[in-house]
């Protein structure tokens, strides 16, 4: 139980860095939530692309995702670069991924467990995100609001296609968690070859989802 508290936990800090950044952006931009539900004061129809509940808006989900595969292949050096950065840091946090379990562990409460547990895990499961997207576009709908239509629209499509991009490399890599294996063991990769669906820790479809969708 202990392990499972800890990836969860390793969940719970990435979901508030991703509001703390949030909310700096939110303060940092013109743009507030005011302005963002209010009907043409700054945006018009015109000046604003409509995403319609239509052919052409499910179609997009097969289109967007072809356009996410090729990306890299048109990839610029600064993006490169900042690929390789990521990729990098993401390495040298993976090298210490023992000392932060036993840093988790000393210090785990049942009250962080319980924010983790009912604050933001929900969020990547879609329990709080989709019934959000879902009050904006009831927003959209009924003030013929664009902003606020779109918002839901595209929200719930990198909802999708996110969840989907991250099974299929769960498929991949094979990644076990800790609490699989006795004595816990975080660091075996089986690959794509093996039929176990079960060894499905990485990456994060949690995280991944709430990251696309902010």
């Amino acid at each position: 139980m202990t392990l499972y508290l800890y990836t969860s936990f390793k969940k719970t800090l990435l979901f508030f860095l991703l509001l703390l950044s949030c909310f700096l952006n939110v303060n940092s931009q013109n743009d507030s939530t005011h302005t963002l539900l209010s009907n043409k004061d700054t945006l018009t129809t015109g000046e604003l692309k409509k995403i319609k509940l239509n052919k052409e808006y499910f179609i997009s989900y097969f289109t967007d995702t072809k356009e996410i595969i090729i990306a890299p292949f048109s990839w610029k050096r600064k993006q490169w670069l900042t690929t390789a950065a990521l990729l990098g840091t993401s390495v040298l946090i993976y090298t210490q991924d023992e000392e932060i379990y036993d840093f988790i562990q000393k210090n785990q409460t049942k009250a962080k467990d319980d924010i983790s547990k009912y604050v933001f895990e929900p969020f990547g499961s879609g329990v709080y995100t989709l019934p959000l997207l879902g009050v904006f576009y009831v927003i959209g709908a009924s003030s013929d609001n664009v902003r606020a239509k779109n918002i839901a629209l595209t929200g719930i499509k990198a909802f999708i296609i996110s969840a989907g991009f991250a099974q299929v490399a769960k498929q991949i890599f094979h990644r076990h968690r800790p609490y699989q294996e006795e004595p816990p063991n975080s660091k075996i990769w089986d690959g794509p070859f093996n039929s176990e669906f079960k060894y499905n820790s990485f990456p994060s479809a949690h995280s991944s989802v709430v990251f696309s969708i902010a």
